[in-house]
């Protein structure tokens, strides 16, 4: 995102929002100004969802503003299905995109408007209204980056409207409107029945037919990637003596998508403290999570982007001994002056460099990965040593960096998530020291077992410190202590977002002028993955592989590493893989890069499952890595073997003998 949107978010973070109305005012008029478009309005959703109004239009060219008008569903229904099915609706032309097309010659003829851009605003979750902006002039094509801006300034109208709601509370109002699909229960524990309202049937896609008032029911319905653990902290709970609960899962509705809710209730206890009843209320939030893992991925390429500087120098220490052995040896090969022992010796230090950009490669991989969804134990030392390389030329500068790594338990939660975390209190702990005299400045990186069990990271820095008088608004979205134009205040408030959602907490110990001390403490895994196979020598059959690569030196690699154990064939494409397929020919192994031009190796797969082809179940993916949406989804459903590049040649025999194993 552009630095002029960052600063804009940034001052508007500052903006006091607790009086709504102005402070809406303010914020669409920025938004006009940044995005330089001609209308920008927002317009609040109706609880029963039949109509949206105009809170407030801000007109750019004469600077002012009206309210009022209405928009009904039984007008405009394809909008409105549009706006609930899938909030975000971007309409470069928008009189023919068939979301937006009923507003032409009722809205859009007579001011002028060609494109749409409409952005959800949420309100405790639940979506609460519209931020539409309205291009007067020839089709726009909305790019990514104003999407983002505009996300970010529907999140401040979310903010301003959640400060509006506690303004009121303070001042004695009682508060309206709740949402309609806050899903209400009540469960009978003595009889064992659980009663619903309404809300379950529209907000989860439920019906009648399909619910059962047991409380089974409801626990066959929790995903069973997280059964276990809710159904554990629940009967924990109740046999504590506890009464209030809270827990975030994954929960699969009526039509047989998943959810991700937030479940909180009461028990009640008779006088002998026998619970009897529980009540509560189930929020879906996914698409609050959704756009929290987007947010969490541009903060993770911004801290990339950042430290690109001293990844290059990472990479190219290595790379210069990597590049300078191997072409001793050529010049050594060249000249017929070949010492065994030092030709050894200088590739085995090739061998260790190439091994080092590996890791580093990895640690990127692991930060920039859409994908949050994975969910793993994971080694807590490993992921803050990794989150140092990559930090390491951003502290090398600024202080030395002590490391206190004592024993500390695996945590269950999503890798990237955890580096992303660490990542933002390795800066930041930087950026409170300024650059020289590192000698004179310490920054402590600490891993612990807590006295219960779960795993404490630390990081202490005797940079700056943090004022008293901000500490408490540290971990709000947009807040920053940072120039204008250097920090969008996002990192702070997405690790704790982050910790939280693991069931952990993050704390701030800080002095002005002593340095300050972040603290992670997560809960520790409760049961132990079973250790990876190692991978050993495989001596199997001869068999024939067909490789298919667009890179010819890949090519070359893989069938230098095969042959002479197997017979190996390459080419070049995925077109010319099924052309090579069709002649007859026959492949035990087809060994395919994921991702090619032209035909990719998706495209090439889904043909031959297409046609009943046996090569489908022959398949072994190769990929660096970089994964597009559709990748992404397509690698987290298919059932065929993928090996990651660098390769080397006992990965290889692993996958291919995973195949024969298969009786493909």
């Amino acid at each position: 995102m552009p630095n002029k949107f960052n600063s804009a978010l940034t001052r508007l973070a500052q903006l006091d929002k607790s009086v709504f109305e102005p402070a809406l005012r303010h914020i669409v008029s920025v938004d006009a100004g940044e995005m330089n478009v001609a209308r920008v309005s927002y317009w609040g959703l109706s609880s029963d969802h039949s109509s949206i109004t105009c809170q407030v239009l801000f007109e750019k060219a004469s600077a002012t503003y009206s309210n009022g008008h209405v928009l009904r569903a039984t007008d405009y229904p394809g909008y409105f299905r549009a706006l609930l099915a899938n909030p975000e609706i971007v309409a470069d032309d928008a009189w023919t995109d068939p979301r937006t097309s009923e507003f032409v010659d009722a809205y859009f003829r007579p001011f002028g408007i060609r494109s749409m851009l409409d952005i959800p605003v949420w309100r405790r979750g639940v979506l609460a209204g519209v931020l539409c902006h309205e291009h007067v002039g020839p089709a726009r094509t909305w790019a990514s980056d104003e999407r983002a801006f505009a996300a970010g300034i529907a999140n401040m109208i979310s903010v301003a409207l959640e400060a509006g709601d506690r303004r009121r509370a303070e001042e004695g109002y009682t508060l309206v409107g709740r949402a309609t699909n806050d899903v209400l229960w009540d469960w009978d524990m003595q009889r064992n029945v659980i009663e619903w309202n309404d809300a379950l049937f529209s907000a989860f896609r439920f019906r009648p037919d399909q619910v059962a008032e047991t409380i089974e029911w409801w626990l066959e319905r929790v995903s069973a990637d997280d059964r276990v653990r809710v159904k554990r902290d629940l009967k924990l709970l109740i046999d504590s003596g506890g009464t209030s609960y809270s827990d975030e899962y994954r929960f699969e509705r009526g039509d047989g998508s998943i959810a991700t809710v937030i479940d909180r209730g009461t028990i009640v206890r008779d006088a002998d403290g026998v619970p009897v009843r529980m009540v509560g209320s189930m929020l879906d939030i996914s698409d609050r999570i959704e756009m929290q893992a987007r947010l969490a991925l541009s903060d993770r390429l911004a801290s990339i982007g950042t430290l690109a500087a001293g990844i290059a120098h990472e990479i190219n220490n290595p790379l210069t001994y990597v590049m300078a052995n191997i072409a001793l040896v050529i010049d050594d090969v060249e000249a017929e002056i070949v010492d065994h022992r030092s030709v050894q010796e200088l590739l085995g230090e090739a061998r260790d460099g190439a091994d080092r950009i590996r890791q580093i490669v990895r640690g990127l991989q692991m930060l920039s990965r859409p994908n949050e969804e994975e969910i793993q134990h994971v080694d807590v030392a490993a992921v803050f040593e990794s989150t140092i390389k990559m930090a390491s030329n951003e502290l090398r500068h600024r202080a030395q960096l002590i490391r206190e790594f004592g024993e500390v338990p695996k945590v269950r939660m999503n890798s990237a998530r955890l580096g992303q975390v660490m990542l933002n209190l390795l800066v930041n702990a930087a950026h409170s020291i300024k650059v020289g005299n590192a000698s004179l400045h310490q920054i402590r990186v600490r891993t612990a077992t807590a006295p219960n069990g779960d795993a404490v990271v630390e990081v202490r820095d005797s940079g700056c410190g943090i004022p008293r008088e901000v500490q408490s608004r540290i971990f709000e979205p947009f807040f920053t202590t940072k120039p204008i134009g250097s920090g969008t205040g996002l990192g702070l408030s997405l690790c704790h977002s982050i910790v939280a959602a693991a069931g952990g907490k993050i704390e701030v110990f800080s002095e002005p002028g002593q340095g300050t001390t972040m603290r992670v403490t997560l809960p520790a895994a409760t049961e132990e993955p079973a250790p990876p196979q190692k991978l050993s020598a495989v001596q199997g059959p001869r068999l024939r592989v067909l490789v298919v690569d667009d890179e010819p030196m890949i090519r070359r690699c893989v069938q230098r590493m095969l042959e002479p154990q197997h017979t190996v064939a390459v080419v070049e494409s995925g077109a010319s893989a099924l052309a090579e397929i069709e002649t007859g020919k026959h492949y035990d192994v087809v060994l395919c890069d994921l991702m090619m031009p032209r035909m990719t190796g998706i495209e090439l797969y889904s043909q031959l499952v297409e046609s009943s082809s046996s090569f489908a179940n022959r398949i072994v993916f190769m990929t660096g890595g970089a994964f597009g949406d559709d990748s992404e989804r397509f690698v987290q459903s298919c059932d065929r073997p993928i090996v990651g590049k660098p390769l080397d040649r006992r990965m290889l025999e692993h996958a291919l003998a995973s195949v024969m194993q298969t009786g493909a």
